[in-house]
């Protein structure tokens, strides 16, 4: 998983701009009002506003997702819609059926998603903003934009929007992912993790290794934790990842082949061309991977998780 920072506030206020012109101010109130009922008495200042909804960051949501978990009933019975006998109604799929404000809501995030904003769709816009031109969820797969109006990733609703449509278009609950993961994750009940998360310890909390299989193979194995461990385990992430034991092996090859007495020895020849171990390293290494280069790079979190086990930049 790739850690993802907060918008800047020119990003929230644009975002912000896009959701006002869909939804008019009395839609707003009576959302609003319905809300209260159900949101943590803490949610809003003394003056409650909309966009104190829309813009909420992500450890707003999340104690106000486990405020509803501990009180559904009050939610389900502000958002679903019920028969005289006040028992919630329910689709032939045994889906709770969405009052009409909430379904209006659940269904206005298809228009704010197509929104122009600086000449290029809302959906275009916020992956360009995220800085990361890979997949959040399994970092693996790109999710960089084709053209102003074909984003290549698609945006999950985290808390999803079909049992929670009070999230529709909260901007921290829009986490832009590539089809697979999101195909996968879905509507699913699980206590997953999101990149938007700073309780996370994203350094320890989720680590990669291999095991040996024989001579030619490796398993790739990721350690995870806690919630994380949801994401890697139902989004079949680790299953996923044995494609590549190829890179593993490339990289174990070069370990091999490159050891520190070895290294040494190049040291001392190139080192009439000036050149410094770790430059000799990056010659037969690449560059070592950063915390950004992870935000860009497919398989970024594997390689420099298996460079550090190795003690390849020590």
């Amino acid at each position: 998983m790739v850690r993802m920072e907060l918008y800047k506030q020119e990003i929230e206020d644009k975002y912000w701009e896009c959701v006002e012109n869909v939804i008019d101010i009395k839609m707003q109130q009576k959302i609003l009002e319905s809300c209260r009922n159900y949101l943590p008495p803490n949610f809003f200042a003394q003056n409650a506003s909309f966009r104190e909804l829309v813009l909420a960051p992500y450890a707003k949501l999340k104690e106000a997702y486990q405020y509803i978990k501990e009180n559904r009933f009050c939610m389900e019975w502000e958002c679903f819609q019920r028969d005289a006998k006040d028992k919630f109604l329910r689709d032939a799929k045994n889906k709770l059926l969405r009052t009409q404000l909430y379904e209006d809501l659940y269904k206005t995030y298809e228009k704010v998603s197509q929104k122009m904003v600086d000449k290029v769709k809302m959906n275009v816009f916020l992956v360009r903003q995220t800085g990361i031109t890979v997949c959040p969820y399994c970092n693996r797969d790109y999710i960089n934009c084709r053209s102003e109006k074909l984003a290549g990733a698609q945006l999950d609703h985290f808390f999803p929007r079909s049992q929670y449509p009070i999230f529709s278009v909260c901007l921290y609950n829009l986490v832009p992912v590539c089809g697979n993961c999101n195909h996968i994750k879905r509507d699913g009940t699980q206590e997953f993790a999101s990149p938007f998360d700073e309780e996370i310890d994203w350094e320890h909390d989720i680590q990669f290794s291999y095991e040996p299989l024989d001579l030619d193979r490796r398993k790739i194995v990721i350690h995870a934790k806690g919630a994380i461990k949801n994401n890697i385990d139902i989004m079949h992430i680790e299953t996923a990842y044995q494609i590549h034991d190829m890179e593993v092996n490339e990289l174990l090859d070069k370990a091999e082949k490159y050891s520190r007495t070895q290294l040494e020895e190049y040291e001392n020849v190139f080192a009439e061309m000036g050149l410094s171990k770790q430059e000799l390293k990056q010659m037969v290494f690449g560059k070592e991977i950063t915390e950004d280069d992870i935000r860009k790079k497919p398989l970024g979190r594997m390689l420099r998780d298996l460079e550090r086990e190795l003690k390849i930049y020590k």
